[in-house]
């Protein structure tokens, strides 16, 4: 298990609505991008001497990179998010599991002695409930 965890949990959770945000902005500014890219593509075209790439272009594909990079982590982000399930269900039936068998030991052992045996000093708290005390 991670240390801190709730710290850690915390600053994901933090991190991946900053870029929920991010991507938000990222994706309402490439169709403007894209026709700005498109117009100076259709000038330069026409111009001699023009750059072969525009800076419109350069923004249009910064815009298309950082948008697949933020969707990179959104992948990286939902595998983390399904592997901390995984193992917090594995620890949470090898709990179940190692309660269930304690307890089948227990019986086992009661039953093989003799029940009832005061077995207290060997295994605290698995006296016979009508040994119990109140």
């Amino acid at each position: 298990m991670i240390p801190n965890r709730v710290i850690t949990d915390r600053l994901l959770q933090e991190y991946h609505t900053k870029c929920k945000e991010s991507h938000a902005v990222i994706i309402a500014q490439i169709p403007w991008a894209s026709a700005g890219a498109a117009r100076s593509q259709e000038t330069r075209e026409g111009t001699p001497g023009m750059p072969d790439v525009t800076d419109e272009e350069k923004l249009l594909t910064a815009l298309l990179n950082a948008n697949q990079d933020l969707i990179d982590v959104f992948g990286l982000y939902d595998g983390l998010e399904a592997a901390t399930n995984v193992e917090e269900e594995w620890e949470k039936r090898m709990l179940d599991l190692t309660e269930r068998t304690t307890h089948a030991t227990v019986r086992s052992f009661r039953s093989w002695c003799g029940y009832p045996f005061d077995i207290s000093a060997i295994v605290p708290g698995c006296l016979p409930r009508r040994h119990a005390n109140p």
